[in-house]
C-alpha cells in the first residue's frame, strides 16, 4: 500500500481546501452577490485556493471563477459601492478585501457549478493547510503559506530573509554553517518516512508543519543568497 492509502486524512474524489477568509459580514455579502448575478448559492463558506476535483470540472470552477472575478474588480469594492462606503478602495482584512478576490469568486462559482451536491464534507483542512499548524507534517496533504502574521507566514519570513540578505557575506555563511535546526528537522522528516515505508504503517511522526515548511524556506534561503556578495 502506498503512502496514500496509509494517509491517515483521507480525501473524497471532490475536496476543497478550507481556510478561514472572512467573517459573518463577508458570508452575507458572498450570498447576496451570487443572488445578484444569478448563481446559486449552497451556504458554503471558506473554500480555498485548492481544488481536488476532475480535470473537466476544475476548468469550469476556472473559468467561472474568471467571469466573476471581473465582475468583483469593476464594481464590489471601492467608497461608492452600497453597503462599504466606509471602507477603503482596497477595503479591508479580513471583512471586504480586494486581494482575495479570486477566493471570493472561486467560492461563488464552487456553490453554483455543485449546488445539488456541495456540503461542508468537502472541505477538509488536510489540504491548503496552514503554514503555521502545529500539527504533524503527516496530517496534511497539502500546506498553504498564508498572508498573515502568524509563524510560518509569507509576510514573517519575508522580513526575516530581508533582514537576513542586507547582513555582511561572512556574517550569512557564518550562520549557514552554523545552523543545525533545520538540517535536523529535515532529517528527521526523512526519518519519519522511511519508519513509515519499512514498517508499512500509518504516517505520523512528532515534526510539526510549522517546523518542516520553517526548515525548508530556510535551507532555499541559504542555498540561494547564503554565499552571494550583495555588498
Amino acid at each position: 500500500m502506498g503512502l496514500i492509502g496509509k494517509h491517515p486524512k483521507k480525501l473524497l474524489p471532490m475536496q476543497f481546501g478550507a481556510v478561514g477568509h472572512g467573517e459573518d459580514f463577508t458570508h452575507d455579502r458572498l450570498r447576496k452577490i451570487a443572488k445578484k448575478l444569478g448563481y446559486n448559492h449552497s451556504g458554503i463558506h471558506s473554500l480555498c485556493s485548492t481544488w481536488l476535483v476532475n480535470p473537466h470540472d476544475s476548468v469550469k470552477i476556472a473559468n467561472l471563477t474568471t467571469i466573476i472575478g471581473r465582475h468583483f474588480l469593476k464594481h464590489e469594492f471601492g467608497r461608492k459601492v452600497s453597503g462599504i462606503q466606509d471602507l477603503p478602495d482596497i477595503g479591508t482584512w479580513p471583512k471586504w478585501w480586494r486581494d482575495v478576490t479570486s477566493l471570493y469568486a472561486g467560492e461563488i462559482a464552487i456553490n453554483h457549478i455543485y449546488s445539488s451536491t456541495l456540503g461542508h464534507q468537502h472541505e477538509s483542512n488536510a489540504i491548503d493547510h496552514p503554514s503555521f499548524s502545529t500539527d504533524s507534517v503527516w496530517d496534511a496533504w497539502h500546506i498553504h503559506c498564508l498572508h498573515n502574521d502568524e509563524y510560518f507566514s509569507k509576510f514573517r519570513h519575508r522580513d526575516e530573509l530581508q533582514e537576513f540578505v542586507h547582513r555582511r557575506q561572512e556574517n550569512r555563511i557564518k550562520e549557514m554553517v552554523n545552523v543545525s535546526s533545520t538540517d535536523m528537522v529535515l532529517a528527521e522528516v526523512l526519518k519519519e518516512y522511511e519508519k513509515i515505508q519499512i514498517n508499512n504503517e500509518i504516517p505520523k511522526g512528532s515534526t510539526t508543519v510549522r517546523d518542516y515548511v520553517r526548515a525548508l524556506a530556510w535551507r532555499k534561503a541559504y542555498s540561494a543568497t547564503g554565499a552571494i556578495d550583495l555588498e
